[in-house]
Order: C-alpha cells, then structure tokens, then sequence
C-alpha cells in the first residue's frame, strides 16, 4: 500500500510539472519568422508607403522603423505607439514629413505581443534592410534640342535636384494628342538622350519628367514637374520636285516650288552658270506660305543656269542643313517676234546660251489645244501648219517656242509660260 502511494505521488509531480512547464512555455512564445517581401508601393515628395507578406502565428504586431542611415545609426522613426506598447497588426505603413527627392530605408520585425497587462514583446529577425524614395520636387531645366538626323532627335538637359533617373515621352505633331499617339522611355542618370527611327519630314513634341528610382527599381515619378519643347524638328531629307520659272520673259524674279518637308525651318538656295563651279548667287528663305522667290541683275539675259536648294532647321540659333537637291536647269523663255512670209508666219526668237534646239508649239486657241509643230537648232521657223491643218487665210493663230536642254538622259525646258499671236494674210 505504502509503495501504492509512492506511484501515485510521483505521477501527480510529473503531470504538474509538465503543467507548469506547459504554462510557461505558453508564457515564453517563440520568436516569430522573419519578415519577407517588403516593397514601396506608393510616394510623394514628403511621403512614402510600403507593404510586405504577412507572417503566419497569432498575436503578431509588426514595428516598422524608418531612417535616412543604412546602418540605422541614429534618427530612428518608427510606428510604435506612444507608450511602445503596440506595433501595427496590418501589412502596411506610411510615413508623413519626410524630404523631397531623397532616399531613406526600412525594415520591419515582426513580434509576439503579450498584451495586457505585461506587454511582453519577443521580436523576430528584422526584413532586410530596403531603399525608399520621394518624388522630386524640382523640374528639368533648360531641355532643348541639340542635334538631328532624318529620323532622329537629341535632346539635353540639366539634371534635376532629387532626381537619379528620367521619363521621356515624344510624339509626331498633330498626330492626334499625346495619349493616343506617344512613345516614352526612361534613361538613368543621365542629362541627354537620342530617339530613334523616326518618321522622316516631321516635327515632334517631347516631354520630361524627373524620377528618384530605388535601388529595387521603385520610381517616384515628379508627375507635376515636367517640362516640355514643342515643334521639334528631324532633319529634312534631301529636296524633290524642284522648279523654278521667272514671272515672265523679261523678268528677273524667278518663283520656286518644290515638295515642301513637314520639318523644315527654311531653305538655302545656289544658282551657278551652266558650268560653273562657284555660285554667281547664293541666299535662304524662311518656309512659309508663299513658294520662295527672289530678284537677281545676275538673272538677266536667255541662258541656262542650274540651280540647288535644301532645306535648314535651326537648333539653338544655329541652322542644321540636310542634302542638296539635284541640279534643276532653267532658262529665261524665248522671245518671239514674228513676220509674214510665202505659204506661213515667219518666227524668230532669242538665242537661249546652253540651248541644244527649240521646239515651236502653236494652237487656234490662246489657252489650249496647242500642238507641237517643229524641233529646230535654229533660231527662226516659218509656221506653216497648226497641228495637221495648213494655215488659214484671216485666221488668228497663237505659238510659242520652248528652249531644250539635255543633261544626261534628262531634257531640261525653258520656261513656256508666255504665248505671242498673229492673224495670218496670204
């Protein structure tokens, strides 16, 4: 009975050691894991937001600390409560009252609390240790244009205060608004970039703003601090449908036209003789609606000349020029005189210098239905028919002649913007 006893004891010491064992240990809570997957989700210029993974186990609070040291060396915030009694039980913090365009890093331990009325704290392993940063509160200045190809555009600019980082959004004039129709780009720290491929012949509008990028990648975007250049310009390709004719057979003003380039600021243009090496006259002319045309004493006379144009934008008060045209060659239109002669009118005309022949064109009608009726080297004709008919006795008819010149395979014109007339008699 007595050994009986002595069982019954030890096992009641057992069972309230293992309560109170049991207890304790209830009291002691493990430390709870370590933080993982803190990340920024939001910022302003005096502000910042960040969330992580929620850590799994009961009674779970979490202190957040926030400092502008990497090491937490001093000039701790955190999100303890007054008293330090209480963290967050959420997945998420914010801090308020900080600098524009700068970094600062966060961790977060995640806790056991107690509570009431000891408020025992068994604190995990801290997250690492992660950047934060705020929206730059300073704008890009002095962003212009500083070069251009045909189908690229560099911009530059000075860096922004706060900013390590830039967004760059570009899109074609015209083309419908920016949201519709933009490309953008962000470039580190740097303070120039090239767009590339393009389309040819146009202007184009670009934007920038400054950015303060994380080392996780997380970008403060200075959305309200951008700033912008309008009408920028690739440079015009190389000029096509270039002519040119003067107002009329003694004048000296000669009137251009050519397929304009969307692009262009202005045009530069060259006249030599037919073979010469130097221009005998040189100028520019700003694009606007009128076709460019100007008045030479070096315009006088019937010869042929040849003529190049291309097309100028300017960038940052300095023209950029793009490709010379082909030749064009052109000649003052002949003027014709004429007299009666057997069977016919008699036609004589100036000699155009650089002419190979002439071709003598006549009609019954002033303003149309002329026909060509004859290619000559000579500088007089006798006009005898118009189209297949012979001429008429009392009949008015209208001619013209026209100067050819050959370069290559090409035949160039004179101008044939003038017609003479005469009533012819037998």
């Amino acid at each position: 009975m007595r050994n009986l006893w002595k069982a019954l004891c030890a096992c009641t010491l057992v069972f309230m050691c293992t309560f109170i064992l049991g207890a304790g240990m209830k009291a002691e809570a493990a430390a709870p894991d370590k933080v993982q997957g803190v990340r920024q989700t939001d910022a302003e210029t005096g502000s910042i937001r960040i969330e992580w993974d929620a850590v799994i186990g009961n009674d779970i609070e979490y202190k957040v600390e926030l400092c502008a040291s990497r090491n937490f060396s001093g000039g701790i915030q955190d999100n303890l409560s007054y008293s330090g009694k209480s963290g967050t039980t959420n997945t998420s913090c914010s801090f308020t009252g900080l600098t524009p365009g700068k970094a600062y890093y966060v961790r977060v331990t995640a806790f056991h609390n107690s509570n009431y009325p000891n408020y025992i704290h068994t604190y995990g392993a801290s997250s690492d240790v992660l950047q934060v940063v705020t929206k730059p509160n300073n704008k890009v200045t002095n962003f212009r244009q500083t070069k251009a190809a045909v189908d690229s555009i560099t911009v530059t600019w000075n860096k922004a205060a706060g900013a390590n980082a830039y967004r760059i959004e570009w899109w074609k004039e015209g083309s419908g608004g920016r949201e519709s129709a933009k490309k953008v780009v962000e470039v580190g720290n740097v303070n120039s970039y090239k767009a590339k491929k393009l389309t040819k012949n146009e202007e184009y509008q670009f934007w920038i703003y400054p950015i303060n990028k994380s080392e996780k990648g997380y970008k403060a975007v200075g959305e309200y601090k951008w700033e912008y250049i309008s009408r920028v310009p690739t440079l015009p390709t190389k000029i096509t449908g270039l002519d040119c004719e003067f107002w009329s057979e003694v004048s000296n003003y000669l009137e251009l036209s050519y397929d304009k380039r969307a692009s262009e600021d202005g045009i530069q243009y060259e006249i030599y003789e037919e073979k010469g090496k130097k221009p005998i006259i040189k100028g520019t002319w700003k694009t606007c609606s009128l076709d460019p045309y100007f008045s030479y004493k070096k315009l006088k006379g019937y010869q042929f000349r040849k003529l190049r144009v291309r097309s100028y934008i300017d960038i940052g008060g300095k023209r950029k020029y793009g490709e010379w045209s082909d030749w064009e060659y052109f000649a003052r239109q002949p003027k014709v005189k004429a007299k009666k002669a057997s069977g016919g009118i008699k036609l004589s005309w100036s000699k155009i210098k650089g002419a190979k022949d002439y071709t003598v064109y006549a009609s019954t009608k002033e303003k149309s239905g002329y026909k060509k009726f004859k290619t000559t080297k000579n500088t007089s004709i006798v006009l005898t028919k118009c189209g297949n008919s012979k001429l008429k006795n009392n009949k008015t008819y209208y001619y013209y002649v026209v100067a050819n010149k050959k370069v290559g395979k090409k035949t160039y014109k004179s101008d044939e913007i003038c017609v003479w007339y005469s009533l012819y008699k037998k």
